[in-house]
């Protein structure tokens, strides 16, 4: 079940399941796919309301007998169709795919060849979880301009599924079943919590007890889960470093709070935040080691219930400065480096933009060149033969096909027929 992301819960193994709306339509939908054809089924919801345990309960009931494919990236989904992993009777899970197989530019790519799979293999079961949000951006009208649409394939894979809602809240019947039906006291206890707010699933996941835990706390661990949600929100999906947060947290400690650090008090705030609460969920949970063997002691994941709810907290508060310090100092891919200078320039930061846009081509992600050109054209530095020279060091190491040497060029022509203003 933990494979497959359905949340753990507080109490011994998992709770018992309770039926609701939404299993209802979602097993309609999966048991038309096993009599009919192939389809994408979409379940939408919040973090911790029960999308993957909903998913879990109807496949093993309408396809139990089904083969199952996990994919946790564009390039997993992609190995799993070239090695011919992709037959009749397969249910291809893709668990928060805004985060995983349908994020960032990858995600073009993976949309697109869920498509084709679509229409060539018979009875082929597509399930995807996804914030509410996120399905909203991704299935929102395409942009009026004549520019490229960059969630083309992904609009159209999402606009042509089955769509299903689970909510985040239980009603007073559910929760009388679910009371019913359990005998462990801390499943007991997690009802009796849940009647204020009906959030069952969430209480059992002690996602609201963490959330309460990290409003109320005055610990210095607060500071690194409050800087790894900002890196999570500007668009860091990868494993964060636990020196990059513990490098960014005293900027978001008030002095009177930095004056009572002592000691070794990074590893005692992060030793906080990766306690799990009620045993169940820290707020830092551990990422694998990069052999494959145990948790990696460098690196950490962030709780996504915080994820979501803290991301919405702090959408209008601008991260302090040793986080932008923070990040250059980062051992991190490029993509989210690329994904940080967007932030940074958005910010403001003009200079610290710059720095992590050569950061991220330093990694091979040479689409940041193109955010370069459109960041020294904002400020003015394409006017400049500074700026050109700049731009053309950084533009000479680039294997691209020529493309963005094809971009310097146009903006640097503008420069020379003299539609602009420029220093020689």
């Amino acid at each position: 079940m933990g494979e497959l992301s359905v949340k753990p819960s507080v109490g011994e193994g998992l709770p018992p399941y309770v039926e609701r709306a939404h299993d209802l339509e979602l097993r309609q939908c999966l048991r038309k796919i096993r009599n009919g054809s192939s389809s994408v089924v979409v379940i939408e919801g919040n973090s911790c309301a029960g999308k993957a345990r909903a998913a879990y309960e109807g496949a093993g009931t309408e396809l139990h007998d089904w083969a199952l494919l996990y994919p946790h990236s564009a390039d997993g989904l992609r190995q799993a169709a070239a090695k011919g992993l992709v037959r009749p009777r397969t249910i291809i899970w893709l668990d928060d795919a805004h985060s995983t197989v349908l994020a960032d530019r990858d995600g073009e790519e993976a949309a697109a060849l869920l498509l084709t799979l679509k229409d060539a293999v018979s009875h082929l079961a597509i399930v995807v979880t996804i914030w509410p949000g996120h399905y909203e951006m991704l299935t929102g009208a395409a942009p009026a301009s004549q520019g490229q649409d960059r969630l083309a394939r992904r609009r159209t894979l999402l606009q042509a599924s089955r769509r299903v809602t689970v909510p985040d809240t239980f009603t007073d019947r559910e929760l009388d079943d679910f009371q019913r039906r359990v005998t462990d006291p801390q499943w007991v206890q997690a009802v009796d919590s849940a009647r204020g707010t009906q959030e069952l699933t969430q209480t059992l996941a002690a996602a609201v007890e963490l959330m309460h835990r990290y409003r109320r706390s005055d610990h210095p661990g607060k500071a690194l889960v409050t800087a790894a949600a900002d890196l999570r929100r500007l668009g860091v999906r990868e494993p964060i470093p636990v020196r990059t947060l513990t490098a960014a947290a005293p900027g978001y400690l008030t002095s009177h709070a930095r004056m009572k650090l002592v000691g070794d008090w990074a590893a005692t705030a992060l030793a906080w935040a990766r306690d799990p609460c009620h045993g169940v969920c820290p707020a830092l949970p551990p990422v694998l080691h990069p052999d494959g063997i145990g948790p990696d002691p460098d690196r950490c994941d962030l709780n996504d219930y915080l994820e979501q709810h803290i991301a919405e907290e702090r959408a209008f508060t601008a991260p302090p400065s040793p986080f932008w310090q923070a990040a250059l100092t980062a051992d991190l891919g490029g993509l989210s480096y690329a994904k940080l200078g967007t932030a940074a320039f958005s910010s403001a930061r003009f200079k610290i933009a710059r720095d992590l846009y050569i950061k991220a081509l330093e990694r091979h992600h040479t689409p940041a060149f193109s955010d370069l050109c459109v960041l020294y054209s904002e400020r003015g530095m394409i006017h400049t033969r500074r700026g050109i020279d700049e731009l053309l060091a950084l533009c000479e190491p680039i294997e691209d096909g020529g493309e963005s040497a094809f971009r310097l060029g146009t903006d640097i022509g503008y420069v020379a027929t003299g539609q602009v203003d420029a220093e020689y």
